[in-house]
């Protein structure tokens, strides 16, 4: 009974240090001027963020490429663009002489195990992927959808109704010359995840000036908040779920001896947290960007009843409110 008591204090000290972090981490971005959060707690209204008035965009679109399902867009430091579809496709747009542009078919990713209805996410490149000799070069990651039971998954949700919708992996690809106009390389499974339900799954990756890799990681499935519910997924340190996660995919001391640990995570070292942890309280990030000016993590997020919300993660260890807001609102005074 002592032990169970002083596992719980310890649990509790670190929740509630993890939400003063993210207060503090607010407070620092308003100070410093890094940036302004749009922050509509789920279900809950806010004042419109107001940005700066003498702003001004000196930009015309500039048609890149024509595609049936466009999901994600890299580039490298030669102005090549790669451009994800859903089914798995590549189209790799090239700066030509004159201005122009050329768009042509890189590579098709969809294998047998490929779960078309929910198809791939995402794409990011290693910043050295130009970088003879480094660690990163040529390499590039995806996320997609395979059907239940393709593999055996490195994460599941701890809440939930226990079944398995889909699983979602991360690949590497290692392309042998990155100046080449078609893929050819080898693909590497990095880590796969069990998804209770086909919403707010793992849709966004992004890379840090360090070659670090984040990963967007949604509380597990859509519908009601509360106790047992998906949703819970999101506070609680054990699961990777409702999560932003950062690993360096070139490493191999993780669990599953396929990415690393970096030393800096702020949960490495607490026990019982899964070390790839980087901030948490979080329903479903869809989108991240990186600042390598501010060293700040963008998280841009599907908030229930249709709020979206920006999060900006400055120091790591943040908790963004999810499903905190579900709490205060059941509680009666």
């Amino acid at each position: 009974m002592k032990n169970f008591l002083i596992t719980a204090i310890t649990r509790l000290g670190i929740f509630l240090l993890s939400v003063g972090v993210g207060v503090v981490a607010h407070l620092i971005v308003e100070e410093l001027g890094a940036g302004q959060q749009a922050n509509s707690r789920a279900g809950r209204s806010s004042t419109p963020v107001s940005f700066q008035q003498d702003l001004v965009l000196d930009a015309e679109a500039h048609l890149l490429a024509r595609t049936e399902s466009p999901v994600d867009l890299a580039g490298d430091a030669l102005g090549v663009f790669y451009i994800l579809q859903k089914d798995g496709k590549i189209v790799r747009v090239a700066p030509e002489v004159g201005g122009d542009t050329s768009a042509t078919p890189y590579a098709d990713l969809a294998d047998a195990r490929f779960d078309a209805q929910i198809g791939f996410s995402s794409l990011a490149m290693h910043p050295e992927f130009l970088v003879k000799d480094s660690p990163g070069y040529g390499r590039f990651y995806v996320v997609t959808a395979e059907k239940s039971g393709s593999g055996q998954a490195d994460f599941s949700p701890e809440y939930g109704d226990g079944t398995e919708h889909h699983q979602d992996v991360v690949y590497e690809y290692a392309v042998e010359d990155p100046l080449l106009t078609a893929f050819r390389g080898e693909r590497r499974e990095v880590m796969r995840f069990s998804q209770p339900g086909p919403e707010n799954n793992l849709s966004s990756l992004v890379f840090d000036h360090l070659g670090l890799l984040y990963l967007g990681v949604g509380d597990g499935d859509t519908g009601a908040a509360g106790d047992g519910k998906p949703s819970r997924n999101a506070s609680t340190l054990s699961t990777a779920f409702g999560k932003i996660l950062r690993i360096d995919p070139v490493g191999r001391s993780s669990a599953n001896g396929r990415y690393s640990i970096p030393d800096g995570n702020p949960f490495r070292l607490v026990t019982e947290a899964l070390p790839e942890l980087w901030a948490f309280g979080l329903r479903s990030p869809r989108n991240l960007s990186f600042d390598p000016f501010n060293r700040t993590l963008c998280i841009s997020e599907t908030g229930a009843n249709g709020n979206d919300e920006i999060n900006l993660s400055v120091i790591g260890g943040e908790h963004f409110g999810w499903d905190l807001d579900q709490d205060l609102s059941n509680m009666s005074i």
